[in-house]
């Protein structure tokens, strides 16, 4: 197939942080909204596995989204190599893992109560648990897809 050649798209200073804003914005929120939630419940009903997983993954999954955004910006097409951009590279898989969490586990596993009886809201929580978790997904996987176009040359940072 014949392959058409793009020309490079290319980002100076602070188009760099509003370009990366627009990928990672929606996964912020999602992240916060999960916090607040965990919080919340943690105050309501005691701290239990699900609730600290639910705690203690938003604020990790902020904080790796962040540095790997960070961490691509800062490559910008150069090969770093050394231990602190390899950790924070493999960070990157940690947003993925809670999304994962969130949309099967908090999701998805959430319909088995169903069997035993009918609620509107199990339907609800689970349809929430899998936007949010989705949301947490695609967020790591733009910054991704931008490290990629940075790395093949479709995009300059100057």
């Amino acid at each position: 197939m014949h392959e058409t050649k793009e020309d490079p798209v290319t980002l100076r200073g602070g188009e760099v942080s509003d370009f990366i804003a627009r990928l990672t914005t929606k996964a912020f929120i999602a992240l916060f909204i999960i916090l607040v939630l965990a919080v919340v419940q943690i105050s309501r009903h005691g701290a239990n596995s699900n609730k600290l997983i639910l705690l203690a993954g938003s604020v990790l999954s902020g904080i790796a989204i962040l540095a790997y955004a960070l961490l691509v910006v800062w490559d910008a097409g150069r090969k770093r190599r050394g231990i602190i951009p390899m950790i924070i590279a493999f960070g990157g898989f940690l947003p993925y893992i809670f999304g994962c969490y969130l949309v099967f586990y908090e999701g998805f596993w959430r319909l088995r109560t169903l069997l035993n009886h009918f609620s509107v809201m199990t339907i609800l929580t689970t349809l929430f648990f899998v936007f949010i978790g989705y949301l947490v997904v695609y967020g790591i996987y733009q910054i991704s897809e931008f490290g990629r176009k940075v790395n093949e040359g479709k995009i300059i940072i100057e």
